[in-house]
């Protein structure tokens, strides 16, 4: 049997053990995220090095003639598109520029010394001594209904001598010395200006930490916007190379004979398309995994809140509470403290496992590697994870295609008011505007992102 006391005790291991674990889910939902970057700019990068196998350079004019060759006249607009959201995010970098805030942020934010973080530091650290103070002369009823009352000053109701045969007079006179007793004051009238001066340093205080905290998230926005739409920026030419090479892969793949007849190097292209399909189904899982996680940290602060409000009320109330016990079972049914070490254990093995696979070359293990898919899609609780173009690579080596569409994007900057945060691409991992060589309409499966960000 355990009592209170081993309850509490073991209350606290398990809130420690909660935030280890719930740190520990974290880093690994950041680590998925940068990986996913990383694999975005290979995809880019993999997609580049085919194109260069079709064309010369990339050119508004080459661009014009693929779309021609390859029955896909949205390709002959992207570089135009692409050219007009470039002009769009330097007008907004260029707004940014020009903000002292963005361009002060260093010097406003720097940890310890920047000017507002450094006021911020002061203020927090003398506002606890102040509002404790002030809380426990708040919370005197007695107190607070003498100072509303005047009590000590010229606006006491009860004046003259009459006063000491009046029996409120005489509570509050009884009171009032009882609390200059507490407080060791001189007086009452001592505690009633050391509220009054409490209660407008802990307003001062307050709203002073607040106006810092408000200014600060608010440079942090601008500094967070400024650097996402330099990142967009950099990364539209990689987003060109994605949304065209994806048309060039769905024509061969789709075209047969007759695609491979109308582009060059036809052969060489199709053996590029393995290892970008590979990368791109392993964004797809690191996607859906970090899905799972976020839903497991909700669940972990979930039963963190209870246990601490359990933990809270038996610690204010341990005299009622001193006679209950716990069986055996209830407690190891309580406290599960390496539960969640052991979900991030799994998780981590997962991730690795597809991050690092990258032999997409041998169809036999890219077999495998589609099966682990499956297999991560139990461990994540979807009943399996593959989807109908994964399905189809597996009979005849083609899968669907995802890449950035930056005619969407462009869409998104035209239609929304631009304040603070820049626009972010529209993914579009589903249809495709070109045509087979055979003139047979196309389409590709389409599988959603699964994340808000653009990364």
């Amino acid at each position: 049997m355990y009592s209170i006391d081993d309850f509490i005790n073991e209350a606290k291991k398990q809130l420690e053990d909660y935030t280890e674990q719930r740190t520990n889910l974290q880093n690994l939902v950041s680590e998925n995220k940068q990986r996913h970057t990383e694999l975005k700019k290979e995809i880019a990068a993999a997609y580049g090095n085919l194109l260069n196998l079709v064309m010369p350079s990339i050119t508004e004019e080459n661009l014009r003639v693929l779309s021609q060759t390859i029955n896909a006249p949205r390709v002959a607009t992207m570089w135009g598109t692409m050219k007009e959201v470039e002009q769009k995010l330097q007008k907004i970098i260029n707004q940014f520029e020009k903000d002292e805030e963005v361009k002060t942020s260093a010097a406003l934010l720097e940890p310890h010394t920047g000017v507002l973080t450094s006021q911020l530091e002061e203020l927090e650290a003398l506002y606890p001594k102040i509002k404790s103070e002030f809380d426990e002369l708040s919370s005197n009823y007695e107190l607070k209904r003498l100072i509303e009352a005047g009590y000590g000053t010229d606006n006491y109701k009860h004046r003259g001598f009459t006063k000491y045969i009046n029996k409120e007079y005489l509570r509050d006179w009884k009171t009032g010395d009882y609390l200059v007793e507490r407080f060791k004051v001189n007086s009452f009238v001592d505690i009633s200006f050391r509220y009054s001066e409490l209660a407008e340093q802990e307003r001062t205080f307050r709203e002073s930490i607040a106006s810092l905290h408000e200014q600060i998230e608010n440079v942090q926005q601008k500094s967070k916007s400024y650097n996402q739409a330099l990142l967009q920026k950099k990364e539209l030419i990689g987003d060109l190379y994605s949304q065209v090479g994806r048309e060039v892969s769905l024509f061969l793949q789709n075209g047969g004979e007759k695609a491979k007849n109308k582009l060059k190097n036809a052969n060489e292209v199709l053996k590029l398309i393995p290892s970008i399909e590979g990368m791109l189904l392993k964004q797809d899982y690191l996607e859906k995994l970090n899905d799972k996680i976020a839903n497991d940290i909700t669940e972990l602060n979930q039963r963190a809140d209870v246990l601490r409000s359990e933990k809270n009320n038996y610690e204010k109330d341990q005299q009622r509470s001193r006679s209950k016990t716990f069986t055996n079972e209830q407690f190891a049914h309580r406290f599960r403290n390496d539960h969640y070490s052991k979900v991030y254990n799994r998780y981590n093995t997962v991730s690795n496992s597809i991050y690092v696979f990258n032999d997409y070359n041998n169809f036999s293990t890219f077999d495998e590697f589609l099966y682990l898919g499956l297999v991560a899609g139990q461990i994540l609780g979807d009943g399996g994870h593959y989807n109908s173009g994964q399905q189809e690579y597996f009979n005849d080596n083609t899968t669907s295609s995802y890449s950035t569409n930056i005619s969407d994007y462009s869409s998104s900057l035209t239609n929304s008011q631009y304040s603070t945060e820049p626009p972010q691409p529209v993914y579009d991992r589903g249809s495709s505007s070109s045509d087979t060589s055979s003139g047979d309409d196309t389409s590709s499966n389409s599988t959603p992102s699964g994340w808000s960000d653009a990364s």
